[in-house]
């Protein structure tokens, strides 16, 4: 009986060994690079670091605030462009409703790095919560005929009743994300929340009909919204809640 677990636990170190050696090799690349685009991104200021939950995150302090990159996009149709997402923060701002700010920039790689190809700037100011973006899921997603757009989706909750909410971004080739369409639900029983967009159903219109699915304590369920009349219109209700 006690030969079971030591065998178990001998063929499972080298790879245990191995995925923790994989994870942190990612970790030091991805740091690096995050160091070298905020470089190209802000190169009158200098890259410092913090460490969060031990690890080393280079980040912009300028002026009591905190520039990290959040996340970092490959273009679809060019692997050579990046959509750079940036988080911006306050360390001392942490109240429930205080917020964080995300900006974009637009990078294409050349033969001796990267170059700007749209300056960074700030797109949305009231972000997440406790003054961080906080289990906020960001995507690039095509939303219509050639066109592309980061969605944002989250959650929060207010004396124990769930919300949750998507937000929409058009991101034009040559500019800043474009706030497309917002919508919450309240109360919401959804869980495992997915968002995606139907390339069937809107043929004839700008952009593709919106998705939200998520899992309830029965079943699984789909809210759609139809993009119609320049704007989005909900299609389904759920739980008794119009989909608004």
């Amino acid at each position: 009986m006690n030969y079971l677990p030591y065998k178990l636990t001998r063929q499972s170190f080298p790879r245990v060994f191995i995925f923790l050696l994989v994870a942190a090799l990612l970790f030091i690349q991805n740091s690096h690079g995050n160091e070298k685009i905020l470089n190209v991104i802000f190169p009158q200021k200098e890259v410092s670091s913090i460490v969060n939950k031990g690890k080393y995150i280079p980040v912009i302090k300028s002026e009591g605030r905190i520039t990290e990159i959040y996340k970092v996009f490959k273009d679809p149709t060019n692997p050579n462009i990046l959509h750079v997402l940036t988080e911006v923060w306050t360390p001392d701002n942490s109240c429930h409703a205080c917020t964080a700010s995300i900006g974009y920039a637009k990078l294409e790689k050349v033969e001796c790095g990267y170059e700007i190809t749209v300056p960074h700037q700030i797109f949305n100011k009231e972000a997440g919560k406790w003054g961080r973006i906080m289990n906020e899921h960001t995507q690039l997603d095509l939303i219509g005929p050639n066109t592309y757009g980061l969605t944002m989706t989250g959650e929060d909750i207010h004396q124990g009743i769930v919300s949750r909410y998507v937000h929409l971004y058009q991101l034009p080739e040559d500019g800043h994300p474009k706030d497309l369409f917002t919508f919450f639900i309240e109360p919401c029983s959804l869980k495992q929340v997915s968002v995606s967009f139907s390339t069937k159903t809107s043929k004839n219109r700008p952009y593709y009909d919106l998705l939200m699915t998520g899992k309830t304590m029965k079943f699984k369920k789909t809210l759609r919204w139809e993009w119609q009349e320049g704007t989005y219109k909900p299609t389904t209700k759920i739980d008794g809640y119009s989909a608004s």
